[in-house]
C-alpha cells in the first residue's frame, strides 16, 4: 500500500517543533489519561527518549504523499495491553486520499511499537459517530464494547448514608480482583475489558471483595472505573457516596466514572449522586503481533560408535 514516499520511526528531539505545530489539532483515545491528568505531549515526547525506564509515552512520526502525523502510546512495562493515548492531526470528517493514507500508516506502527514492547492488544476509545471510528475499523481494529462517560462537576459531597467504608487495595488483592473481574466482565468483552491493577479501592463484607473501584488521579481530574458484585442499587449508592468522600480533591475537581453497556443498572445510581451523562464511546482492539523471544539451544554432541535399540540386535559401525 505504501510506497517509497512513505516514512514512519520513533521520534527524535528534532520532531519537536512538528509535534508542536500539530498538537493542537489531535485527539485523544484514551479516556483515563486524558480526564485524569490532560495532555503533555510535548513533554512524554521528550521523556520517551531518555534513559527513565517507562518514563513518557513512546511516539512516533510518520509521513506520506506530503502528509505528516504523530501518534502516542501508553503501555506499562510487562502488560499485554497498550493504549493509543493521541494522534494528530485528527481525520476531518471529510478527508482527502492522502490523509487517510497517512492516518492508516500510522496507525500500522503504532501497532508494531506496541508489539516490539510485548502488548498483545492495542486499544483505543473513540466516537462511533466519527471519521476516526471509520479509519479504525479499516485498519483491523475492531470493537468489542461500548461505554458511557459520566461527569460530575466540582461541588460539595453529599452525606454519607451509610458506614460503608473503602480501602485501597493490596498487591495481597490481586488475586481476588481477578476473581471479581471474571464474575462481572462478560466473557466476550474480556479483550477490551482486561483485569485492572491494584491502583483503586475495594469493598469487602467479611474477607470477601465485593467491590472494586480502579482509580486514576492528576491534576485535571479523577477517572472511576467499577467492578462492583451487587446488583442492588441501594449497596451500590452507599458504595459510590464513600468513594466520593474518600477520593482527595473530589470537591475540587471533575469526577468521571465509565460504565460499560453491561453495567447499564449503575446509571440511576450515578444520577442520584449529581453525575450526569458526558461522552459515548465505543473500544476497539486490534490484536499486535507481539515480539516473541526464542530460547537458545546448545548443539548436540555427536555420537560416536554403536546405537544398540531395545529389541533390536546391535550393529557395529
Amino acid at each position: 500500500m505504501f510506497n517509497h514516499e512513505a516514512e514512519a520511526r520513533a521520534f527524535t528531539i528534532g520532531d519537536l517543533p512538528l509535534i508542536q505545530r500539530l498538537k493542537a489539532r489531535g485527539i485523544s483515545m484514551d479516556s483515563a489519561s486524558y480526564l485524569s491528568r490532560g495532555l503533555h505531549t510535548l513533554s512524554d515526547a521528550t521523556l520517551s527518549r531518555l534513559p527513565l525506564g517507562h518514563f513518557g509515552t513512546p511516539t512516533v512520526v510518520v509521513r506520506y504523499a506530503g502528509e505528516r502525523a504523530f501518534g502516542q502510546l501508553r503501555h506499562e512495562p510487562g502488560s499485554p495491553d497498550a493504549h493509543i493515548v493521541f494522534v494528530a492531526p485528527a481525520l476531518p470528517e471529510e478527508y482527502t486520499p492522502g490523509q487517510e493514507s497517512v492516518w492508516l500508516l500510522l496507525l500500522d506502527t503504532l501497532l508494531q511499537t506496541a508489539g516490539a514492547r510485548g502488548a498483545h492488544n492495542l486499544h483505543a476509545e473513540v466516537d462511533e459517530n466519527s471519521a476516526v471510528f471509520e479509519a479504525l475499523r479499516r485498519a483491523g481494529f475492531a470493537s468489542y464494547a461500548r461505554q458511557d462517560i459520566w461527569r460530575r462537576d466540582p461541588r460539595p459531597l453529599p452525606q454519607p448514608r451509610s458506614a460503608v467504608i473503602l480501602h485501597p487495595a493490596t498487591a495481597s488483592d490481586a488475586a481476588a480482583i481477578r476473581f471479581l473481574h471474571a464474575q462481572t466482565v462478560p466473557r466476550l468483552a474480556h479483550k477490551a475489558d482486561p483485569v485492572p491493577d491494584t491502583q483503586g479501592l475495594v469493598y469487602m463484607t467479611g474477607s470477601e471483595i465485593r467491590a472494586y473501584l480502579a482509580v486514576s488521579a492528576g491534576a485535571r481530574g479523577i477517572y472511576v472505573k467499577p467492578y462492583l458484585l451487587l446488583e442492588d442499587t441501594v449497596t451500590a449508592g452507599q458504595i459510590f457516596a464513600a468513594l466520593l468522600w474518600t477520593l482527595e480533591r473530589a470537591e475540587r475537581l471533575p469526577v468521571y466514572c465509565c460504565v460499560r453497556q453491561y453495567q447499564g443498572w449503575l446509571s440511576g445510581v450515578l444520577a442520584d449522586l449529581g453525575f450526569a451523562p458526558w461522552a459515548r464511546q465505543t473500544v476497539l482492539v486490534r490484536h499486535t503481533s507481539a515480539r516473541i523471544e526464542h530460547p537458545a539451544f546448545a548443539p548436540l554432541p555427536s555420537v560416536q560408535g554403536s546405537m544398540h535399540l531395545p529389541g533390536r540386535p546391535t550393529s557395529r559401525c
